[in-house]
């Protein structure tokens, strides 16, 4: 799947969380407004290490009024951003070299794609909205894609 990042002064929304506590509990909704078979989120964490922690939770809505709640759960659809894939997760990495690293011995970090197979794909989704999880983890998405096939 093909992610374009842009400039992270505009493509990253970042949640409250340990590093970011000022940041937002919930994001406005980012209108979709079309069927689709898939949702693609690219994300990614910090302090996320530890499994089965709800790190954020995407919350779908659909064109009848109807949602749908997707917990990132750590170890599964998500992990540390320091950390590469790990057995049991169902999210696969991108591997970005940090050019600036603070530890110059670890310059990579990792990026998450997770795919989400919608159950109601006959349904247009009129939007996905952010809502923070755990306040040990900082969570931040920087793209979400439909798929149609």
């Amino acid at each position: 799947v093909p992610i374009l990042i842009g400039d992270a002064n505009r493509c990253l929304v970042t949640m409250r969380g340990k590093t970011f506590p000022a940041g937002p509990e919930f994001t406005k909704p980012v209108m979709v407004g079309r069927a689709v078979r898939a949702l693609i989120f690219c994300h990614g964490s910090n302090w996320g290490g530890t499994p089965g922690v709800t790190a954020a939770t995407y919350e779908i809505t659909y064109a009848d009024g109807t949602t749908a709640s997707l917990p990132v759960i750590t170890g599964t659809a998500i992990d540390n951003w320091w950390i590469d894939h790990q057995d049991g997760e169902d999210s696969r990495t991108i591997p970005l070299l940090a050019k600036d690293a603070q530890e110059p011995d670890r310059p990579w970090r990792f990026l998450r794609l997770w795919c989400w197979e919608n159950p109601r794909s006959d349904v247009p989704v009129t939007s996905v909205a952010i809502r923070a999880g755990s306040p040990e983890i900082t969570f931040a998405t920087v793209g979400i894609t439909g798929i149609v096939w």
